[in-house]
């Protein structure tokens, strides 16, 4: 996952944060910013969770673990 940046690089996926994209994995389509790219590829293609070492809750987003277990534990 944190090679994912440079990778998609090879591809094109370069520019300014707020150039639009349209996802080419598997015919996926969704537009979305050259930001947001990584974040979408880690959470609907790759399927990369974070699993709370406590209760073993799952999140895509590890901010959202952080914000978990803080919050929670």
């Amino acid at each position: 996952g944190h090679e994912l940046p440079a990778h998609l690089k090879g591809h094109g996926i370069q520019g300014t944060d707020k150039l639009r994209f349209s996802c080419k994995w598997n015919s996926c389509g969704v537009e979305l910013n050259r930001e947001n790219v990584v974040r979408h590829v880690k959470e609907k293609h790759l399927v990369i969770n974070y699993a709370c070492d406590i209760c073993n809750q799952t999140f895509t987003r590890k901010y959202n673990l952080f914000t978990h277990c803080k919050k929670c534990h």
